[in-house]
């Protein structure tokens, strides 16, 4: 028997709850899967037989200097071309290549790292075609907000030293559960 001690503020997601983390987004070409003949050992899938490539990408992640993430990988078809590239970005708009791993994927599950990243807060974006994807582990998982108004009521003025009251409903797309205080400033 083997144990494995992991650090609790990292990111480790192995797909075995069968949805996306909070905080994840995946296009449309995305599914959590199972091999035929395992129904417990889930992963990120990426299928296209036209091998059109589609992105997954996370939520936001601190990077330490010299932080290293590690993840497994493999073709999902034997026939469909693959790819695999992983981008960063600080805000989900403009996305630098970090690392290639299209040559070195096989149809056996292999395992990659993405390291020498600047440090800094970034999302990462794994753009892939026809691949499978599995215990990605590493770099800090970062608050972060992502604040909508359902519905307001904000009048348009105000008397000077009368009550103005102003209500919202907000939602965070980036979490389901979690509480967050959101402060109103007039100008």
């Amino acid at each position: 028997m083997t144990a494995y001690s992991r650090d609790p503020k990292i990111l480790f997601v192995d797909f075995q709850d069968q949805a996306w983390p909070n905080g994840w987004t995946a296009d449309e070409k995305w599914n959590i899967s199972h091999d035929s003949y395992s129904s417990t050992d889930y992963y990120a899938e990426h299928y296209d037989y036209t091998g059109k490539a589609s992105n997954l990408i996370t939520q936001k992640l601190k990077i330490t200097e010299g932080a290293t993430m590690t993840f497994k990988a493999k073709r999902a078809s034997q026939v469909n071309d693959s790819k695999l590239t992983v981008y960063t970005s600080t805000d989900r708009k403009e996305w630098t290549p970090a690392n290639d791993y299209t040559e070195q994927l096989t149809t056996d599950w292999t395992s990659f790292e993405l390291s020498n990243i600047t440090a800094g807060e970034y999302f990462l974006r794994f753009e892939a075609a026809n691949v499978d994807i599995d215990n990605i582990e590493g770099f800090e998982p970062v608050a972060d907000y992502h604040i909508v108004t359902m519905d307001a009521t904000l009048p348009d003025s105000a008397i000077i030293n009368w009550e103005y009251e102003a209500k919202a409903v907000v939602k965070n797309l980036w979490a389901d559960s979690e509480e967050v205080t959101v402060k109103f400033f007039l100008a």
